[in-house]
């Protein structure tokens, strides 16, 4: 009796200890994440918008189809008679991609979907009045599961999985379907097959550069080569079927000589389809739609041949125990075509032999013939318009897409790297019937033709000297119309150098002040490159000396001393003394001067009402402002402000804290793929209209960055290789969603071009390429759509956080280009790798996490600092005081509130019960016990 009462009160001590803890650990994981549980309850009436989320879902949908169309490009029509099919054809489908499509990539930038709301190829196809075989569906549908399941799926994200899960032919062999193998079925079935070819992408992995270990892999190849098991699929299609077509299902460029086979007749490309472009795929393999996409990237035989490819992945420095990776953009400005064309043009590579499909390559149904119709050829600071009317010469209504490039001049002396041809502008035609015709005007300014020098005068350059302007294709080939005739290049001189700085002709006119070096620390590398540590950028001055050869030989280097100091002290030539700010006039907090949010809409940045209106907030709500922004917007109380929703979703509304079902538009790679920005434009509107019907007011988007290399796990994200026509289409969308008064966050700023080692890899790059590359979209954006936000990068610029960068986040942002946006983090809950009281002193405005206490007492503990958070605060408010947030009530619903007190509650519950029926009665049975035993034995 005296050990069963006993072990009664320990059970229930032990009970007891496990509910606290429990109670315990949810309130600190309430506490630090309230604000995405807040916003999970949010009631969905807190909306502005007339349109019902339904409603929304279904013009979204619409307008993906309508993207599909003109952004799936047609890469090979055999004889131009191969496509389109007759109506009703009977479609063999093959590859497990035709099955599993893959609608997005995955990661932050995808939308939560159900996907049975996506229109499958299947039914894609049978819409436009084909028929499917129903074996080879079958085999998939039995098989896919049961594989992915046993083998892991085709991405995640997470990025550990890069299986192919095609299956075998002796697979297909064995499966029977109405009485015999689904191959002879197959065969029996029609004589035209369509092989479907799929390569995932996904936040948080690049492309495997080495496939052995993976399933369906082969030792020696990289991810983005066909394996084994397709090509043996695809050798046996080509030997059974009359007529072959591949679809190529990816947003990574892959290597596909393959489609040079004789067998093969035509081969489209339809990168992410979200939830209609396999209808779109329908229209055009059935004539209904003709393609007119053109490539957002260049296609080479062998992905090797890219400068980028010998400095992309994991480099870790040898002699440096903390965040010691980093990446070498030893490459310089010579991304994507602008090596492959410059290195063709000068002769170290040959072009056909290397290249298989251009920048900007793109077939159609039918042809166009171009005039130029009239040139206007402005003095610097001014603009060229070239005029020119397009044609339709062909049998079938289609639309064209007039493709401007420059060349400029090349004198190795002035040590400025220049591609051979740079996309300068670009325009799309409307559907032109056969006989019709469209002029079209394609206008560019004098100063975007200029470099950045930043070893000499250290500011933009225009080169004296005789340039052209090229009207072509793509970016290799020059237009001929059907007479065989070439439309002749248009020639321009530059008399004499135009320097952009104070001291001689002044700023670019674009620009708000004259840009200067502001990347010395981040352009100098480590200069322990190579063996005897004199490895500079690429230069076609010397192609062949300075090109690299190989992976290791950038691969484990020892950091110089100077590097490993700066990494140290965790700066990259910007230097935050935390424990002495400077001196400043006494800062003003919590004085109500009647002024609410609503009261600022539509005033200029400047009003000094904006002073008045952060003065009313304590220095709480403005750390609260800063550190609690994790997909929302927090309430402010003093000011009336609402708590709102911002959401990811660069391709689609991104479910991270909601029940909400969003549309899945095409990749933003197909989107650049339209070189269309008047539908660009449409698209920002509509999901804008998204945005506003499920009560979001600020979504983390577009992506910017470059494709860099075709192995980047978020190439789907972002548009292109090219700045001007990643730039040019964001710029529509953003401007289309800013209409609608949704705040946006352009990311991630800048140089995230590789997800390896993300998270505070020192990124090294020259300021030429930095501005001309990789911040270059950046800019249009912010110059054409005025651009109201932005988000930092995960990655180091040099040896310091881009977000704790004052010469990227304040001067060129906010100085050159005269940006008012507000400036956000990447979700950062490291506060090692990335220091919220820097990143306010640098000009960051708002912290992604759903925590407030991010500042600390050495920042807001100062007058200095406290003013330096309310210039963070003019800053966020400016933006959102003139969004739909500002209409939104100030309510947080009690949902949330039961929810967790109802929890707390439960387990409070738990532990009196325990204790009232467990460890009372145990250890009061204990001490009855003995009082017995001293009665008997008395």
């Amino acid at each position: 009796m005296k050990s069963k009462g006993k072990k009664k009160g320990y059970i229930g001590i032990a009970i007891t200890a496990i509910l606290l803890i429990i109670t315990v650990v949810a309130d600190l994981l309430a506490s630090r994440y309230i604000t995405m549980i807040k916003l999970y309850f949010m009631d969905d009436s807190n909306s502005v918008y007339e349109m019902s989320a339904d409603e929304a879902l279904s013009q979204a949908a619409d307008l993906t189809e309508e993207l599909g169309n003109e952004g799936i490009v047609l890469l090979k029509n055999k004889d131009n008679a191969s496509l389109p099919l007759a109506a009703g054809t009977k479609i063999n489908l093959f590859g497990i991609a035709s099955y599993q499509t893959l609608y997005q990539g995955s990661g932050s930038a995808s939308s939560w979907f159900k996907q049975d709301l996506n229109t499958n190829m299947k039914k894609g196809l049978e819409d436009a009045g084909f028929e499917v075989n129903p074996g080879l569906w079958q085999f998939y549908e039995d098989n896919y599961k049961e594989r992915s399941d046993q083998e892991g799926g085709m991405t995640d994200m997470s990025g550990a999985d890069h299986s192919i899960l095609e299956q075998s032919l002796d697979e297909y062999e064995a499966y029977d379907y109405e009485g015999e193998n689904v191959l002879t079925y197959s065969e029996n079935y029609s004589d035209v097959a369509m092989v479907v070819i799929g390569r995932a992408g996904g936040e948080g992995s690049d492309a495997t550069m080495e496939m052995d270990g993976y399933v369906g892999g082969d030792a020696g190849k990289h991810y983005l080569e066909l394996q084994s098991v397709e090509q043996e699929l695809l050798s046996y299609v080509e030997e059974h079927y009359d007529k072959v077509i591949v679809v190529l299902n990816t947003a990574m460029v892959m290597e596909t000589g393959f489609l040079d086979d004789e067998a093969i007749d035509a081969a489209l490309w339809i990168g992410m389809p979200g939830s209609r472009g396999c209808g779109s795929l329908g229209n055009i393999l059935a004539g209904e739609v003709n393609p007119s996409g053109h490539l957002a990237d260049i296609y080479a035989y062998d992905l090797t041949t890219a400068p980028s490819y010998y400095n992309f992945g994991d480099y870790t420095y040898s002699n440096f125990d903390g965040n010691n990776k980093y990446v070498y953009y030893q490459e310089g400005i010579y991304v994507g075509y602008r090596y492959y064309e410059t290195a063709a043009a000068d002769g170290y590579i040959d072009y056909d032999t290397t290249v298989q499909f251009p920048f900007g390559y793109g077939l159609s149904y039918t042809n166009f013939d171009w005039e130029v119709e009239k040139t206007e050829l402005g003095d610097i600071g001014g603009t060229i318009n070239i005029d020119v009317k397009v044609t339709n010469t062909g049998d079938v209504a289609g639309k064209d897409v007039v493709e401007l490039y420059y060349a400029a001049p090349y004198d190795p002396a002035e040590e400025i790297e220049k591609s051979s041809v740079v996309l300068g502008a670009f325009e799309k035609t409307n559907t032109l019937k056969p006989g019709e015709s469209e002029t079209v005007t394609l206008t560019m300014n004098v100063d975007d033709m200029a470099s950045y020098d930043y070893k000499n005068n250290k500011c933009y350059v225009l080169s004296a000297g005789d340039y052209e302007f090229r009207l072509q294709t793509d970016s290799h080939n020059m237009k001929v119309n059907s007479d065989g005739t070439a439309v002749e290049p248009i020639a321009y001189t530059v008399d004499s150098k135009v320097v952009y700085n104070d001291a001689n002709q002044g700023k670019r006119s674009t620009d708000e002040v004259a840009a200067e070096n502001l990347f010395d620390a981040v352009t100098a590398g480590d200069g322990y490159f190579g063996a005897d540590g004199t490895v500079g950028y690429v230069s076609r001055s010397d192609w062949a000396g300075t090109m690299p050869t190989s992976r290791e030989t950038n691969m484990n280097v020892a950091a110089s001393d100077e590097t490993v100091a700066l990494m140290t002290n965790n700066t990259s030539g910007w230097e935050y003394d935390l424990d002495n700010l400077p001196d400043a006039e006494p800062a003003v907090t919590g004085v109500d001067s009647g002024l609410e949010i609503s009261d600022m809409t539509g005033l200029e940045f400047d009003d000094p009402k904006w002073q008045q209106l952060v003065e009313e907030m304590s220095v709480d709500e403005l750390r609260r402002l800063y550190g609690t922004c994790g997909w929302s917007n927090p309430a402010i109380l003093s000011i009336n402000k609402a708590a709102a929703i911002d959401m990811d979703g660069a391709e689609g509304l991104h479910n991270l804290t909601s029940d909400k079902t969003a549309n899945q538009y095409v990749g933003s790679t197909v989107r650049a793929a339209t070189w269309n920005k008047e539908l660009a434009y449409r698209m920002g509107t509509i999901y804008g209209d998204e945005c506003l019907a499920n009560g979001i007011s600020g979504m983390y988007g577009m992506t910017v960055n470059i494709h860099r290399s075709p192995f980047g796990g978020r190439c789907f994200e972002g548009y292109s290789e090219d700045p001007t026509l990643s730039g040019k289409i964001a710029a529509e969308e953003i401007r289309g969603l800013q209409d609608k008064k949704i705040a946006v966050y352009l990311k991630h700023f800048v140089a995230n071009e590789q997800e390896t080692n993300r998270g505070g890899v020192h990124t090294w790059v020259d300021e030429q390429a930095l501005r001309e590359i990789y911040c270059r979209p950046f800019e249009i954006v912010t110059k054409e759509a005025d651009c109201n936000g932005y988000m930092t990068s995960y990655n180091y610029i040099g040896t310091g956080w881009t977000g704790a960068s004052k010469p990227l986040v304040t001067d060129l942002v906010r100085g050159e280009w005269g940006s008012h946006g507000r400036m956000i983090t990447d979700a950062a809950m490291d506060f090692t790798i990335y220091v919220p009281d820097t990143g306010v002193l640098a000009g960051l405005d708002m912290w992604l996490a759903p925590q407030t206490a991010v500042t600390t007492k050495n920042l807001y503990g100062t007058d200095y600092g406290i003013r330096m958070l309310q210039e963070s605060a003019h800053r966020q408010l400016y933006v959102f005081a003139n969004t739909s947030g500002v209409g939104l009530e100030m309510q947080e619903g009690n949902t949330w509130k039961l929810v967790v007190g109802g929890a707390n509650a439960i387990l409070i519950l738990g532990m009196a019960l325990s204790i009232i029926f467990l460890v009372i009665p145990g250890f009061r049975g204990k001490k009855g016990e003995k009082k017995n035993e001293e009665t008997v034995n008395s």
